[in-house]
This record gives structure tokens, C-alpha cells and sequence, in this order.
């Protein structure tokens, strides 16, 4: 029986939406190596891409909820490819680890390899993109749209507030090489057309660094000068690099014109909001949070 859970961690929206996929496997417990003494555990996790704060964030809330529960963790980045993100599992495997993380670039690229953890008794959780259900204990999934609405919301809510009526292009910067986000950048969209109808969204542009939001939104300024909404599907890939060319390019005096508008809620984003400019919000899903429940969750 397949048990399907919706846990709410967000300070302002997102369901994560945790899936039970393998109630009724069983793992083997290592305790002993032989002398009667309890060996430690170890985790092994497989990071996203250490360069985004979102995930270094992430990743320190396995660690401290492992070692609450004297568990060690391996943590090694797969650097967005899903061929390096194979071998690093099957590392994990030879090595002999308890659990497996894994913030996963490709669920159908590790499809194989979470079958051999499996097999081994060892269980995964997946993060954000989902395995096949037949070889892991859990995949944990936002719902992306909800996520992209919400964004869109904010953005939306505060044109409408500050300039009803006028006719303001906006422009998002997205991964697009991310399969989720294919819906998150649709919610963003939705949402920000449906609070704000007399906006014009005029380019949906590729950025998955920030010093590509960074190229791009100087590119958008030249291309449209009158674009004056960054809508981006995170900070690390898209609003800090949005809100440094803005903040550098248009004078502080114009800065009431500008709006940036990301998700994650990493650390420099929410200095840079307190702080004032054009950064004006972004999306806290919790990645702390969720870094300690997948820890929980490997039921080490």
C-alpha cells in the first residue's frame, strides 16, 4: 500500500507534497561490525549544485539533523549532470552508506541506479524531481505551479498597487533546462497576468546562473527599454542578477519604477530585500526545513 502525505513548510504558500512511494519495502539495519559495538550511520547526498545558496542551505539542514541523531553524511555535488549524479550514487552504494539524499537533476537518468540502492537495502528520498516509485522510499516534490503562481502573484499585486491601469512590460527569467520549471515559469505567467491584466509579459529568457540573469537583463534593457518587471523562477538563477544590473543601471530616484521578483529565499536575497532597491520579494519554501525532513524520512 502506497501512503501519499501533503506536508505544509511554507512561510508564504507552496505545498510540498511528500510521496510515500515504498511502505511496504524492507531495508536491513547495519548496527553491529561484529564486536559489539554500534557502528555510526552515514547519508550520502547528492547536491543539485553547491554554487546556489538554495542548496547549501539545504544541504545544512541534512547535516545538523544527521548529526542530532549522530548520523555522518557524504555530501557530494553533482553539478547539474545527470550522467556525474549516477556515478556519485553508485559510490555511495560500493561504499556502503545507510541512506541516500539526492536533490536529483534527472529522475529518469538514476531510474537504474536507484533500483541497485534498493536492491542493496539501501533507501533514497528523492528532492524535487521524482524517481520511479518502485526504488525509493520517497520522492518530495513542490508543486511547481502553485510555486510560479505565487511568484507571478507578488509581482502582479505590486504593478497593480502602484501603477493600476498602466500598461507595463515584464519579463521572466527561468531554467529552462529544469523539467519542473516548465510549470513553475507557466504559474508565473498566470499569476502575474491574472493580478495585474494590463501587464505585457514580452520575453521569457533561459537563465540558470546569475551571472547569466545578469547578461540577459542587460541584453532585455537594451532590446526593451521600457521593461521594467523581472519575474525569475528563483534568486540563485535569476533575481540577484536581475536586481544587480537594475539597481546599477536605473537611478536610485527611478528605482520606485522597478520591480525584481524571485524564489528560495536564500540568504543574500532576503538581505538585499531589507536593504531596499528593486528586489521587492521572493518565495520561502523552506530549504532548511527541508533538508532536516528528508533526513527523517530515510528512517535511519
Amino acid at each position: 500500500m502506497k501512503v501519499r502525505r501533503k506536508v505544509s513548510l511554507i512561510s508564504i504558500i507552496v505545498l510540498l507534497t511528500t510521496i510515500f512511494m515504498a511502505a511496504g519495502l524492507v531495508y536491513a539495519t547495519k548496527d553491529d561490525d561484529g564486536a559489539g559495538k554500534a557502528k555510526q550511520k552515514t547519508i550520502g547526498i547528492s547536491e543539485y549544485d553547491s554554487t546556489y545558496q538554495f542548496f547549501v542551505v539545504l544541504t545544512g539542514g541534512s547535516k545538523d539533523k544527521a548529526a542530532e541523531n549522530n548520523i555522518a553524511t557524504n555530501v557530494q555535488d553533482a553539478q547539474i549532470d545527470a550522467a556525474k549524479q549516477v556515478g556519485i550514487l553508485e559510490n555511495f552504494i560500493t561504499q556502503g552508506v545507510d541512506g541516500i539524499i539526492v536533490s536529483t537533476v534527472d529522475g529518469e537518468a538514476l531510474s537504474e541506479v536507484a533500483k541497485k540502492a534498493h536492491e542493496a537495502g539501501i533507501p533514497i528520498v528523492s528532492l524535487f524531481v521524482p524517481i520511479d516509485e518502485d526504488y525509493v522510499l520517497s520522492n518530495v516534490v513542490v508543486d511547481e505551479y502553485k510555486y510560479g503562481h505565487t511568484i507571478g502573484k507578488m509581482a502582479g499585486e505590486w504593478a497593480q498597487k502602484n501603477f493600476p491601469g498602466e500598461e507595463i512590460e515584464a519579463a521572466i527569467l527561468s531554467m529552462h533546462d529544469y523539467k519542473p520549471g516548465i510549470e513553475r515559469r507557466r504559474g508565473e505567467r498566470e499569476g502575474f497576468l491574472e493580478y495585474f491584466p494590463t501587464g505585457k509579459v514580452i520575453a521569457d529568457e533561459h537563465s540558470n546562473t546569475t551571472v547569466m540573469a545578469m547578461e540577459k537583463t542587460e541584453t532585455l534593457l537594451q532590446a526593451h527599454p521600457d521593461v521594467r518587471i523581472f519575474i525569475c523562477d528563483s534568486d540563485d538563477t535569476g533575481a540577484l542578477g536581475a536586481a544587480e544590473v537594475l539597481n546599477a543601471a536605473i537611478p536610485k530616484d527611478e528605482h520606485y519604477k522597478y520591480s525584481v521578483w524571485g524564489a528560495d529565499a536564500v540568504p543574500e536575497a532576503l538581505k538585499q530585500i531589507k536593504t531596499g532597491g528593486v528586489y521587492r520579494g521572493t518565495v520561502d519554501v523552506a530549504p532548511y526545513n527541508i533538508g532536516a525532513m528528508a533526513v527523517s524520512y530515510t528512517h535511519l
